[in-house]
């Protein structure tokens, strides 16, 4: 009887059927290569060699390990890796499967490359030729025939890698086409892991099954970094590397490139980390594609190209989806607020289709998609108004990249369509009311900045960048304030000729404040700030008793519509002051005085420009009625605090410039001196032959009222040299309506 079975045996053993197959025949059973499997070599494909240099991450590995862990009892067991490209998944995979292998010599493993279906054909053509089966056959008999095979195994391991397209596996195309899901194969002692750049690949093993690979933790990247550079980190470079590190946003792809280029061309990591600050080398630096013998030849190992893969599924789904992508591309990477992303998602050019889902729905698809695809994560934060998203640092940079070398035009596009999503978003009336909101965007409006020059709308930019400088310098961020003001500046240096200085004279003649009052009413803050403008000159005139009136009107104008702690009303309150202190009426400018200075305190902190401004003023009226000691006393207090929060401005400035302001006699001249030698330590390249778009965007920007008097003093008899005699009598005007309808009138309506 057994040789009639070994016989049968015999017969048979030349066939597909796999170890411990029984078949049937007649009244005969026979288990195909019974007793062979002791001696039976493992077959064992796997694409690259151990890699020496992987650094352990033991929270994933412990995570694989518990997912997986059953089908070395007999059970099949599915796992997937998903995660942003360039984080590891692969490597992670293949350390597994060499792990696996030691652990369990008889297991066969198997790998795929699942990034598409001609790749996935001649992975399974390559399993039939090593597993002996007809490799030649074509098509469903090829992956049936695999399947099958893989199934009948004892233990097995197959390793679907780069699964990014689903769509070839039935994820989200509803029965479709056929998928290749159904030739995966499923059994006893099996194991399948996938990895994927899409979340979405849990659907495939179950939602539980997932392992999320994302960036390393310091310590990893640490290590990954001196192994790959071959040079341990020094404790003097400890610092350099750790921010080296963060700006790479320790990915392992980003950090084993760094490694190797600073091993091959001998470069220290502090001169590394220069050149990756640097806009114009950083993407010198980022391209680079250092050999790796565990990623395959023909796949880009370039970090600015790793994700071309995941961008190009997203536009094959969605449209809106890849635009709103590449729109936040230009957007700072951190604290993206909803509203952005929804803004960015209705920004629709003329001629561009509209989705005919509901708003929400669509907002919703385009959040879930880039979260899928790790390109965004949510900010975990309390006593929020809304959500708010982090979008990957380097994959700005590449997609930035990508559109610079492949495409100006749409580069052109998508960082515009950034700059107006901001600029639509941005609070035109900047008071503590709209603080909140500001903030929001902030860090947005200053990134949007480095496009202005792009946009078509001049005007209009330029509106938003003053908005944004009066902003930042309403709250003390004075140097931001500066920069966004010279961006401002040069927008409008390069615009044509027609709104040159020359030309306003023109503008003013149909903007006065008649025509403000007669179209917006006494009462609109259009007619108030031209108001407070006449304040000023009416002051400088020395026609104090008009302007005090114009002054408590517009005092009385604010405390109404705003109250009292609003900055614009204080401000109002300290101008009252000083117009009583012209008058030598120093009892009432005192009291006024001390009230103003106790706000600004309250209100925007003690150590804010305009507080320090106040003490000065203050200081100056306990001088002038006979407190000299307790003037003195504030004035050094003043300086002090003007010290701390203004770093960068010499000691000698600051004393010249106090001391000019303490000077009786001279004050009004001083006032003016002090102003100008502020306005050259802050900005050294506003010299006096500048335009006066210079002192204009400045005055906005530092939100000074001397600064307007010195525009005047500069400008306004200029304006009108060479008219005839009568033109000169309407100078007053001319100087009346010139900050409002520049600053705002004129931005304002000029887009209308």
């Amino acid at each position: 009887m057994a040789n009639e079975i070994m016989s049968a045996d015999h017969k048979i053993s030349s066939n597909a059927f796999g170890s411990n197959t029984q078949i049937h025949q007649g009244d005969t059973t026979v288990i195909h290569n019974y007793g062979s499997n002791a001696s039976r070599k493992a077959h064992f494909m796997l694409p690259f060699p151990p890699n020496e240099n992987i650094v352990c991450r033991p929270e994933i590995i412990a995570k694989i390990d518990k997912h997986l862990t059953r089908s070395k009892g007999g059970h099949y067991c599915g796992a997937a890796l998903w995660g942003l490209g360039g984080s590891g998944k692969t490597q992670i995979a293949l350390d597994y499967a060499y792990r696996r292998s030691h652990e369990d010599p008889a297991c066969d493993i198997f790998w795929v490359h699942a990034d598409n279906k001609t790749s996935f054909t001649r992975d399974y053509q390559r399993i039939a030729r090593n597993l002996g089966l007809d490799y030649k056959v074509n098509g469903e008999e090829l992956f049936v025939t695999v399947c099958h095979r893989i199934r009948s195994l004892q233990r097995w391991l197959l390793i679907l890698d780069n699964a990014d397209d689903l769509a070839l596996f039935g994820v989200g195309v509803g029965g479709q086409i056929k998928s290749l899901f159904e030739y995966i194969p499923h059994g006893p002692g099996g194991t399948v892991l996938w990895t994927s750049r899409d979340e979405q690949i849990v659907s495939l093993v179950g939602s539980l099954r997932g392992v999320q690979i994302s960036h390393m933790g310091i310590e990893e990247a640490e290590s990954l970094l001196a192994m790959t550079r071959r040079d341990d980190i020094g404790a003097d470079e400890i610092q350099e590397a750790k921010l080296l590190l963060q700006e790479l946003q320790w990915l392992p792809l980003a950090v084993f490139q760094a490694g190797s280029y600073m091993r091959r061309t001998s470069t220290l990591i502090k001169k590394y980390l220069s050149k990756l600050l640097e806009g114009k080398s950083r993407w010198d630096m980022l391209k680079q594609s250092q050999h790796d013998r565990h990623r395959r030849p023909n796949v880009s190992n370039s970090v600015l190209e790793t994700w071309n893969i995941s961008i190009s599924h997203i536009r094959k789904e969605s449209e809106i989806t890849y635009k709103v992508l590449h729109t936040i591309a230009y957007l700072d990477s951190e604290k993206i607020p909803l509203s952005l992303i929804l803004a960015a998602s209705n920004d629709n050019q003329p001629g561009q289709e509209t989705s005919s889902h509901s708003e929400e729905e669509v907002l919703r698809m385009i959040i879930s998609r880039l979260k899928e695809f790790s390109f965004i994560s949510e900010r975990k934060e309390e006593n929020c108004d809304e959500p708010s998203f982090d979008m990957h640092k380097l994959v700005q940079y590449a997609i930035r990249f990508q559109l610079h070398t492949e495409d100006i035009t749409l580069e052109t596009y998508f960082a515009t369509a950034a700059l107006r999503v901001v600029t639509s978003l941005f609070p035109k009336e900047i008071t503590t009311k709209t603080r909140r909101v500001c903030e929001k965007y902030a860090t947005h409006a200053i990134q949007v900045s480095f496009w202005a020059d792009l946009s078509e709308h001049v005007i209009t930019t330029s509106s938003f960048l003053i908005d944004v400088a009066v902003y930042f310098s309403f709250y003390g961020a004075l140097e931001r304030g500066a920069y966004m003001a010279k961006r401002a500046v040069d927008l409008l240096n390069n615009y044509p000729v027609k709104i040159y200085p020359k030309n306003w004279i023109c503008i003013f003649s149909v903007f006065t404040l008649a025509r403000l009052e007669q179209a917006f009413g006494k009462d609109h803050h259009c007619a108030i700030t031209t108001k407070e403008t006449l304040v000023w000159i009416y002051r400088d005139q020395g026609r104090y008793k008009e302007a005090e009136e114009l002054q408590i009107k517009g005092l009385s104008f604010h405390q109404k519509l705003y109250g009292e702690k609003e900055r614009c009303t204080i401000d109002a309150m300290a101008e009252l002051a000083s117009i009583y202190a012209d008058q030598k009426r120093y009892d009432e400018a005192k009291k006024l005085k001390i009230k103003t200075l106790a706000l600004y305190s309250e209100v925007l902190g003690e150590r804010h420009p305009a507080t320090v401004d106040a003490m000065g003023s203050l200081a100056e009226t306990y001088i002038l009625t006979g407190m000299v000691e307790e003037g003195k006393r504030l004035e050094l207090e003043a300086m002090s605090l003007l010290q701390n929060v203004s770093g960068d401005i010499p000691p000698h400035e600051l004393r010249l410039k106090f001391n000019e302001m303490a000077t009786i006699c001279e004050i009004k001249s001083a006032k003016r001196r002090g102003i100008w030698r502020l306005l050259e330590v802050l900005s050294p390249k506003f010299k006096k032959g500048r335009r006066p778009w210079v002192l204009l965007i400045l005055f906005w920007a530092s939100n000074a009222a001397c600064m307007w008097k010195m525009l005047v003093f500069l400008w306004a008899p200029r304006l009108t040299k060479g008219y005839p005699g009568q033109a000169r009598e309407y100078v007053p005007i001319v100087e009346a309506i010139l900050s409002h309808i520049v600053s705002l009138a004129f931005w304002r309506f000029a887009t209308v």
